[in-house]
């Protein structure tokens, strides 16, 4: 597996926000340090097995944090304080810009026999969760 990763060249990292932060892996061959951003009971164990000689680390790592743990430098990697606010406001708002048709007309024009579910098209929004009705409840947003 080494052979065929040592082969890939990064000309540049992914920014904050780009990526999935949630499927992590990260490997170091200077260092041999093994990086995997999951914390399945016994994976650790089970990698250090596997990964002899290596240093493995198992946890709960944001994308930049575990690049950082990696001693890279990760300024410029960093989501701009105006993108920042405006997925919080996202978040707390419980509103986003997805367009399910836009996406269809998208899908449709690939060529591909795309098949949609009934239900694909509603406009349904999410319960807000219980701590923006909290913040709502005290005039926050």
């Amino acid at each position: 597996m080494l052979d065929i990763l040592s082969q890939k060249s990064i000309e540049k990292f992914p920014n904050e926000g780009e990526i999935d932060e949630f499927d992590l892996i990260a490997l170091d061959t200077v260092s041999k340090q093994l990086w995997v951003n999951d914390n399945i009971t016994g994976l650790e164990n089970v990698l250090k097995s596997i990964w002899t000689g290596w240093n493995v680390n198992v946890g709960s790592f944001t994308y930049l944090g575990l690049l950082k743990n990696m001693k890279y430098q990760i300024e410029p990697l960093k989501m701009s304080e105006d993108n920042l606010k405006e997925n919080l406001d996202c978040i707390f708002n419980n509103s986003d810009n997805f367009d399910p048709n836009k996406l269809a007309v998208q899908l449709q024009e690939t060529g591909k026999d795309v098949k949609f579910n009934p239900n694909f098209f509603e406009d349904i929004k999410p319960r807000k969760s219980l701590l923006s009705r909290i913040i709502s409840s005290f005039g926050g947003k």
